[in-house]
């Protein structure tokens, strides 16, 4: 009896002891959940901590968008490129991830159709282009944990059917203020927004985004419809040209609009005059040069010739006063 007595009491300390009250579950319960919201505050810390760092450091990127057909073959330049070591050039995957293709090392890739040299120093990307290489790259030095990037280029490889892009003009007074209007699909409303400049047959050079750009000379706004607009200050001659309205992720981009900004009062360069016609200036300036060598003798004679011809006349005259003279005299004799 005394051994049933001691069980009990054993399970019913046992069943005290593993028994919760709903007290001490809801305290449990908060102080689990205080230690997710703990934890998620310090991720997302260190997330935005990331971003405010790796948005600083593109800040000092280059920013460059190239646009060629299918079958051309391109020079991309990485102008901030490192001048010592080896350089790469890589392609940015989905992941965010990006596969070195070629370096300055290696000088080409597999297929022979890419390839990477050091000139004078720049560094220079040559590559045949195909449909599948549309994407993000970046140019950078090699380094034991991963690429240090100085160059971004986001590419755009198009096709026959794919060429025309939607162009409007934008007209305005030079000297005056200009504003560019890009509006963009609603599936491109987080993306970062972007304004370059044409500055050769075809690349880009990207002069804003809603967090870099020129202050002094440019002002962005937005709004919620999807529109991004940039105002040129103080135009000038160097203004004119061709823009393109783009927006970017890290790993994606679109070219939307293309806009072509003409000033009234534009000074309008001089052509340059066709074989033809130079010939024609370079013929005359061959006959000038020898005419005005001629034209000198002549000045030179001149002064010369005049004197030659009054001393003549001199001559001459002297000799008819001497005869008339002689002649006189002749006669006043024969009278006497």
């Amino acid at each position: 009896m005394a051994q049933e007595t001691q069980e009990v009491c054993t399970r019913n300390k046992w069943l005290n002891q593993t028994r919760v009250s709903p007290e001490q579950r809801e305290l449990e319960t908060a102080s689990s959940a205080n230690k997710d919201l703990s934890l998620t505050a310090t991720t997302m810390f260190y997330i935005l901590l990331f971003l405010t760092v790796t948005s600083s450091s593109l800040a000092k990127l280059h920013l460059m968008v190239i646009r060629a057909g299918e079958g051309e073959k391109v020079t991309i330049e990485c102008p901030n490129a490192q001048k010592t070591g080896h350089v790469s050039w890589c392609k940015v995957n989905s992941r965010g991830k990006c596969q070195v293709i070629v370096n300055t090392e290696q000088d080409e890739d597999r297929s022979g159709r890419i390839s990477m040299r050091s000139l004078n120093g720049s560094v220079f990307v040559t590559s045949q282009l195909q449909k599948n290489d549309t994407g993000t790259y970046w140019c950078g030095k090699i380094q034991t944990n991963g690429i240090l990037v100085s160059d971004i280029v986001m590419l755009d490889v198009f096709t026959a059917d794919s060429r025309i892009l939607n162009r409007t003009t934008v007209k305005g007074i030079m000297g005056n203020a200009t504003t560019i209007h890009c509006r963009y699909k609603v599936q491109f409303e987080v993306y970062e927004k972007f304004l370059c400049k044409v500055v050769s047959v075809n690349s880009c050079s990207i002069i804003a985004t809603p967090q870099h750009y020129n202050s002094s000379k440019l002002s962005i706004s937005g709004n919620k419809f999807n529109n991004f607009a940039v105002t040129i200050r103080h135009t000038d001659e160097g203004d004119v040209g061709e823009y393109w309205c783009g927006a970017r992720t890290p790993v994606d981009f679109e070219i939307s609009q293309v806009k072509t900004v003409m000033f009234k009062g534009t000074i309008t360069k001089p052509e340059v005059p066709s074989n033809k016609a130079r010939d024609i200036v370079l013929n005359v300036r061959r006959v000038w040069g020898v005419l005005r060598w001629v034209l000198f003798g002549v000045l030179l004679l001149f002064p010369l010739s005049i004197s030659c011809v009054t001393t003549f006349k001199r001559k001459k005259t002297a000799e008819t006063l001497e005869m008339g003279s002689a002649v006189v005299e002749g006669g006043e004799e024969q009278r006497r």
